[in-house]
């Protein structure tokens, strides 16, 4: 694995850095050399196995780090996922719930007087500065109001919408037919543009059941189907009878 070093008994996370913007970086990060071609963090351990657990989160954040460095000197970051901020917040909530606060993580800094060594941090504290970096990025690119649903939607202990039906459409396609669960993702993405454009909720991936009131439930159904939704026993959804979402049994046993 090229991302995974080993110096002594240790292993190090390695992010390399691309040819044409080695100078680039150098200059971001006040590489003593001018230019940097790679980064190189220690993960703290000499397990392989933790190693390997540890690497994914440890490379998130020093991608951060340089691209936070290179907006700041104002040049191109090396990566632009701006534009899919949603798939980018997933991912790293998904990374923030494995992540250990065991204050076992340490980092090599580049600094002017040479590498700095900073102890007693967790994959925890690295993942969250590198978080907040990003929506700073975001807020540049984006808006405030991005990088604010952006933020919560990696951070929020609560269950969002899009976290729910990532674990309830699963359990649609083995349960019915494939067709299902595909109508039931295009209906989930009308119900996003609703909630975006009527009430400025920007994403399932940021948007909370509590934030989803039972008027607001029957104004998107009502939208999104043109007129009540029939269910299974013949009652119709609208403004008033509309009940509160309700979690998927993957969820709901948390």
């Amino acid at each position: 694995m090229q991302n995974l070093l080993r110096r002594g008994g240790t292993y190090y996370a390695r992010l390399f850095i691309p040819a044409d913007r080695w100078a680039d970086v150098g200059k971001a990060m006040d590489a003593r050399a001018g230019v940097k071609r790679e980064l190189v963090r220690t993960l703290q351990t000499g397990d392989i196995g933790e190693a390997r657990r540890r690497l994914r989160t440890a490379l998130s954040a020093m991608q951060a780090e340089v691209d936070a460095k290179l907006i700041a000197a104002r040049k191109r970051p090396l990566t632009d996922w701006s534009a899919s901020w949603v798939e980018r917040a997933v991912a790293l909530r998904d990374a923030l719930k494995t992540a250990s606060d065991e204050p076992v993580y340490g980092t090599w800094t580049e600094r002017s007087e040479g590498p700095f060594f900073l102890a007693d941090e967790s994959e925890r504290d690295l993942l969250l500065d590198s978080i907040g970096k990003e929506t700073e990025q975001l807020a540049k690119v984006q808006g405030d109001a991005v990088a604010i649903a952006f933020r919560k939607a990696v951070t929020t202990e609560k269950i969002t919408l899009r976290e729910a039906a990532d674990a309830w459409l699963p359990e649609v396609e083995r349960s019915r037919r494939r067709k299902t669960a595909e109508g039931h993702r295009r209906v989930l993405g009308l119900l996003e543009e609703f909630l975006r454009e009527r009430h400025g909720l920007l994403s399932l991936a940021s948007t909370t059941f509590d934030e989803v009131t039972r008027r607001i439930a029957g104004e998107g159904i009502v939208t999104v189907t043109g007129s009540g939704s029939e269910i299974g026993d013949g009652q119709h959804w609208g403004h008033e009878t509309a009940p509160r979402p309700a979690l998927p049994p993957s969820l709901s046993r948390r």
